[in-house]
C-alpha cells in the first residue's frame, strides 16, 4: 500500500480528529499532498479530508462478486507525500498513532 494510486478507489473515514468527516464514504477523485478529496455516495458532492487529521478505510480490487477484493486502513499522517513521490518514499516502520 506504500506505493498504491488511491484515486478510484473506495474510501471511508473511520476516525478523525474532526467529527464532522466521520463517515464520509465514496469514490477518490483527487489525491493531493495533505488532502483527499472523495466523491461522497449520500450526497454527490466532493469532499475533502485532511491526511493529517484522518484514518481511511480503502477497498481495492475486486471484480462483480467482489473476489479479490483487499480492504486496508491507512493512516493519513503516514502518507502526507504527493502520490507521484510516494513510490520512491522509503517508509519506516513507526508505532501506531493516536488520533
Amino acid at each position: 500500500m506504500a506505493s498504491a494510486e488511491f484515486v478510484g478507489a473506495r474510501v471511508e473515514v473511520v476516525r478523525s480528529a474532526c467529527p464532522s468527516l466521520v463517515g464520509i464514504v465514496g469514490v477518490c477523485v483527487i489525491e493531493r499532498r495533505g488532502v483527499v478529496y472523495i466523491a461522497c455516495e449520500e450526497s454527490g458532492r466532493v469532499r475533502g479530508a485532511g491526511k493529517g487529521v484522518c484514518v481511511f478505510r480503502i477497498e481495492v480490487g475486486g471484480g462483480k462478486e467482489g473476489q479479490g477484493r483487499r480492504v486496508f486502513e491507512v493512516h493519513g499522517r503516514r502518507f502526507l507525500v504527493r502520490p507521484g513521490e510516494r513510490g520512491g518514499k522509503k517508509f519506516k516502520g513507526r508505532g501506531m498513532l493516536e488520533l
